[in-house]
């Protein structure tokens, strides 16, 4: 049995099917709806900079902010406080790791001496974990959906609540700034 949700602006969110006895949701515009996130999806959206629930929509409006939402599936991209913190050890990690085999290699196999050496990775410490951060973010999400679909699928039925519970506040001619 299949059910389609929607969310209040119109736009599919996500589909739910009941397969014996077992609920799963399958995020709007996967690849392969017959199935839920695959490793390989997740990376290759959070690579894109996509919406790692629907893949379509962009996470970021610049170089360092994101969108509170997804501007096609409507998912909450904005979480509460500390939950990136996690992309900030990817940041650190991959920009340790590459500074460690970069020092390795180019001080041993090439016979680079120190003084020339420091400067260049200290720069590259400095900009590197800058332009990696929409990644960092990126991946950080993208690996929580897929290794946690279980509060992906939360996350996605909270948006879709809120979306609902905005657009019915809308068609009832009340905006929550005239409520209080």
């Amino acid at each position: 049995m299949r059910v389609r949700c929607r969310a209040g602006f119109g736009r599919l969110v996500s589909e739910t099917r009941l397969k014996q006895g077992s609920l799963t949701i399958v995020a709007a515009g996967a690849e392969n709806s017959d199935e839920r996130l695959t490793l390989t999806q997740a990376l290759r959206r959070a690579l894109r900079l996509r919406c790692p629930y629907c893949g379509i929509g962009p996470l970021f409006r610049d170089l360092f902010r994101m969108h509170g939402r997804c501007g096609h599936c409507g998912t909450r991209l904005e979480r509460e406080p500390g939950y990136f913190l996690g992309s900030a050890y990817i940041n650190y990690g991959v920009t340790a790791g590459t500074t460690t085999i970069s020092y390795v290699v180019l001080h041993f196999a090439f016979g680079w001496d120190n003084r020339r050496l420091v400067p260049l990775l200290v720069i590259f410490c400095v900009a590197f974990p800058l332009l990696f951060f929409r990644f960092a973010r990126s991946l950080w999400l993208s690996l929580d959906c897929f290794f946690d679909p279980t509060g992906a699928r939360d996350v996605m039925a909270a948006s879709r609540s809120e979306g609902m519970e905005a657009t019915a506040g809308e068609k009832n001619g009340k905006s929550s700034k005239s409520r209080g």
